[in-house]
């Protein structure tokens, strides 16, 4: 049974009831039912937090499973229940690193409070459509609303997006580098408004 990734439904979840389908002593790695701790990918580190209350130290996923690893403790065995809790301030602060990512908007644009929508298409439709910003799956996304009518480019909030532009706050660059021909990096610092 693979499992069930509720962050891609619910960025706003932080605690999750879920079995344990399957454990690696050797590695202190727990594989649950369900989770709300969203794994290390796309360049996105991994949720921390606790599982059956020892310290969630990593998440990964590979194949149909997320790993969980925890530390000192008796460790679950398959079949118990147990819950697992996301910090919710680490959570915060990276869902506002990646949503400045994301929207890569002026600080005014920002202020102007735009909600971010979760919504899916069936795929076909999604691959087809040119204002949809790319995921890692096409299938989802969202729709920001545009400014005096004009459309605007779609985004997909999952569980590294906020609710609206508002929450990330003020971005400042911080450096830029280059990589390469026409091809900056910045680098930024996600500030209190």
């Amino acid at each position: 049974m693979a499992t069930d990734l509720l962050y891609l439904r619910d960025a706003d979840l932080r605690a999750c009831m879920a079995t344990v389908v399957a454990v690696g002593a050797e590695g202190r790695r727990v594989a649950l039912d369900r989770t709300a701790l969203y794994p290390t990918g796309g360049g996105q580190p991994h949720d921390t937090g606790t599982l059956a209350g020892l310290p969630v130290t990593d998440v990964r996923k590979e194949g149909e499973h997320a790993w969980h690893t925890v530390g000192e403790g008796a460790l679950p065995v398959v079949g118990d229940v147990v819950t697992g809790e996301v910090d919710a301030d680490r959570r915060w602060a990276l869902m506002r690193t990646h949503t400045a990512l994301h929207v890569q908007l002026v600080n005014a644009e920002i202020a102007a409070d735009r909600p971010i929508e979760v919504g899916f298409l069936p795929r076909s439709t999604a691959v087809e459509d040119e204002d949809l910003i790319r995921t890692t799956e096409p299938s989802r996304s969202a729709r920001r609303p545009g400014r005096h009518g004009r459309p605007t480019p779609r985004l997909c909030r999952g569980a590294r997006d906020l609710p609206s532009t508002a929450h990330v706050g003020r971005i400042r660059v911080v450096k830029t580098e280059s990589e390469g021909k026409g091809n900056e990096r910045l680098r930024i610092a996600v500030e209190d408004a």
